[in-house]
């Protein structure tokens, strides 16, 4: 452990500075007064001029500042000892020189250090008197007393002021210490007041952490039985999709197969048939009788498995009525379709209001024209590069009909070798997205007819798809009901 000597510091330098200029006087006076000064004395001078400067700066350097003051202390009173040998030991200045430097290594290197400061004013008298020839005068001269005694009463006063000073810092540390005091009790009382607060946060916490607990608990138990509920859902779901699966393909079963349409139809045809579920409420029909191809496109009321029970009664109803009955006027078979559906659901009696859209055309073996009867679904046509349509009528197929009915409008449209013409539900047009986030639109519709009727029908469905999935992405949109769109090149 290094010990660190008190008082070390700057306050030295100059206070050695003087008490080497005061020991000079004194060792000059003596000089002065023996009337030949001798060469101890000249070294004395020298040392007395340039120590407490070298001092000083080694002071200022060195990491150990407490290891420099011990060694300059005991360098000063080794001096000591060398001035008495200068002096010739004469009494009073000696002892007054060799009492001021005692004190003042004991009062800032303490008892040790003085008690080593004996052994260095003794080596430093002895080799002062070696260069002397231990010469001694008892008695000083009066000048030399007189310096003395000055040297003495500067000094008790220089001893007084340091005293003086350390009272008055005792004070200064005594008032800090009782402001520390008063600042420790009220952090001691400020420290109690948060402990108290955070023994009541502890409690508070704890009872909050049981209640939490006590939630936790009974969240687990509803999240068990919300799993079990979940997985008795999955097993209802999975089995509800297989149903309406199964479902799909007892419906597709109804619609014409691709050789049956290719077959009556011929090459130049598509369908765009895009269902919203599984099963669908749209549907299409297509029959030969007696050389009359019979067209459709179905709008039944609602999607999902309602839609699709209307579609296979829808689908029923046609077969009965043209393939059984032979009925191949448009205007006839929707009014006994539209007879068909109050009938089967009984509608008079139930108030079921449930019912469908069609449009439908009769071709002709000649195909030099067609026949068309709408129930609120138009037919448009391109024909000679012009973009056309024949409103159906505003009777729907069954359902309400609240101010009276009338009958349906049949239209005969005539037709060459680059009519195109297209039977369509409201899905497509229905369709909302866009950057804007709105339906499509049956004008937007009949424009992409006229833009793709030139292309081949295959290329027309592609071209009705691309549309279709660029319009929903735009806003990210589902598809919101079933869509059908039918084209045929005629002739």
């Amino acid at each position: 452990m290094t010990h660190q000597t008190k008082g070390s510091g700057t306050f030295t330098y100059p206070t050695r500075v003087v008490a080497y200029l005061a020991n000079l006087g004194l060792t000059g006076i003596f000089q002065h007064s023996m009337g030949y000064p001798n060469a101890l004395w000249w070294f004395f001078v020298g040392w007395c001029l340039i120590y407490p400067h070298l001092f000083w700066i080694v002071y200022t350097q060195a990491q150990n500042k407490g290891l420099v003051e011990r060694s300059a202390l005991s360098i000063d009173i080794f001096m000591v000892g060398i001035a008495c040998s200068i002096l010739h030991y004469s009494y009073l200045p000696s002892i007054i020189i060799f009492i001021t430097i005692s004190t003042t290594i004991l009062m800032i290197g303490g008892v040790n250090l003085l008690m080593w400061g004996f052994v260095w004013v003794v080596l430093g008298g002895l080799i002062g008197g070696l260069a002397t020839g231990f010469a001694w005068v008892g008695e000083a001269d009066r000048l030399l007393q007189l310096s003395s005694s000055v040297y003495l009463l500067l000094y008790s006063y220089f001893f007084g002021y340091m005293n003086h000073q350390g009272v008055i810092e005792v004070k200064r540390n005594r008032a800090k210490i009782r402001e520390a005091h008063q600042q420790l009790a009220k952090q001691t009382i400020l420290i109690q007041e948060q402990a108290e607060h955070l023994r009541d946060k502890n409690d508070e916490i704890g009872a909050q952490s049981e209640e939490l607990q006590q939630t936790n608990e009974e969240l687990l138990v509803m999240l068990d039985m919300l799993h079990k509920q979940k997985e008795e859902l999955d097993f209802k779901n999975n089995a509800l999709t297989e149903s309406i699966t199964y479902a799909s393909r007892i419906q597709v079963a109804t619609l014409p197969s691709e050789n049956t349409l290719h077959r009556i139809l011929g090459p130049h045809y598509f369908i765009f048939f895009r269902p919203r579920d599984i099963v669908s409420g749209d549907f299409y029909y297509c029959v030969l009788k007696d050389e009359h191809i019979v067209l459709a496109a179905v709008d039944c009321t609602g999607h999902g498995v309602p839609g699709a029970f209307m579609s296979l009664i829808g689908n029923d109803l046609l077969n009965d009525i043209i393939l059984n009955r032979g009925v191949l006027q448009p205007a006839q078979i929707l009014e006994q379709l539209h007879e068909g559906v109050q009938r089967v659901l009984q509608q008079k009696e139930t108030n079921n209001y449930e019912g469908m859209e069609i449009a439908l055309v009769v071709i002709p073996p000649d195909k030099r024209h067609i026949h068309f009867a709408g129930a609120k679904r138009p037919l448009v046509f391109c024909k000679s590069g012009e973009l056309q349509q024949l409103k159906g009528s505003s009777t729907p197929i069954g359902g309400a009909q609240y101010f009276g009915r009338t009958a349906f409008e049949q239209h005969t449209l005539p037709v060459n070798s680059d009519t195109w013409i297209y039977l369509f539900s409201d899905g497509y047009q229905d369709q909302f997205g866009g950057k804007n986030n709105k339906k499509l639109g049956s004008a937007q519709l009949r424009q992409l007819f006229l833009q793709i009727h030139q292309f081949q029908a295959r290329t027309q469905a592609e071209k009705l798809q691309t549309h279709l999935t660029q319009w929903t992405n735009a806003s990210s949109e589902n598809q919101v009901d079933d869509i059908l769109v039918i084209g045929l090149k005629v002739a």
